[in-house]
């Protein structure tokens, strides 16, 4: 794996630095390719806290924490004596919106201080020992009685 990305960076390289013309577009392709790939990361979990109109199971501890990331990286390429990449700028944009869009369907749905979140539909609720009846010899093996949940 080493070797490929090696391979990668050291082709890409000659391709921006080459004279000829045509292949600019590929170091610009590979800058693009990470924040499409970022942005298309979170599609799924918004995807699912729209569907379920929950946002449950998400750690705001490390969307809090992956926010300031990419907003100290946004200050730290702002404050760079080579100049703001746009590439770079826009894959750390892109971070701290969606993250910042998560945390806050989290805040809409749940309310500021939580609330206990419904059962999701295809997750089968608990069964207390006490609620299960059993019939026939309560053997419960297969085709010795039944058991029935009541």
């Amino acid at each position: 794996m080493g070797a490929v990305e090696a391979g990668l960076y050291f082709g890409i390289k000659a391709a921006g630095n080459s004279t000829r013309s045509g292949v600019g577009w590929i170091p610009a392709t590979v800058g693009i390719i990470p924040t499409i790939l970022i942005t298309i990361g979170f599609l799924p979990q918004y995807y699912d806290i729209i569907k379920s109109r929950q946002a449950t199971g998400i750690s705001k501890t490390f969307l809090a924490l992956d926010t300031l990331g990419g907003v100290f990286s946004i200050l730290a390429l702002a404050l760079s004596p080579d100049g703001v990449d746009g590439k770079s700028l826009g894959s750390y944009i892109a971070v701290v919106v969606l993250d910042l869009g998560i945390l806050g369907l989290i805040i809409f749905l749940n309310g500021p201080f939580g609330r206990k979140p419904k059962p999701h539909p295809h997750v089968v609720e608990e069964i207390r020992i006490g609620d299960v009846k059993r019939g026939g010899d309560g053997v419960g093996r297969s085709g010795e009685g039944d058991t029935h949940v009541g």
